[in-house]
């Protein structure tokens, strides 16, 4: 898959994003709910970019470095820290005891 790809949806969504919330107050009630979806989309594929880019950048500095292995795209390393709180997850270690 073409690298600049993950570019250009990110730019697809971002001008949705700012086309919805400038002409939001203009739209009919259907439209507001596509706007409204489109608004989250935009959120979520912000989100993910946040959580993906320095899991890409440290495993792009380190790992084909030490162990020789391939350097990872920004879609991939999403889908490793998806991957990773599938199979850790969020683990309590403290416990509160009410007496």
């Amino acid at each position: 898959m073409n690298e600049n790809f993950e570019y250009v949806i990110f730019a697809l969504i971002s001008f949705a994003m700012l086309f919805v919330l400038h002409k939001m107050d203009k739209l009919g009630g259907f439209l507001k709910f596509v706007g409204a979806i489109l608004l989250g989309l935009g959120a979520v594929v912000f989100l993910c970019l946040i959580m993906a880019y320095p899991t890409m950048w440290l495993w792009n500095y380190v790992m084909p470095y030490l162990f020789n292995v391939p350097e990872l795209t920004p879609l991939r390393a999403l889908a490793l820290v998806v991957l990773t709180h599938i199979l850790i997850g969020k683990s309590s270690s403290t416990t509160t005891k009410k007496d």
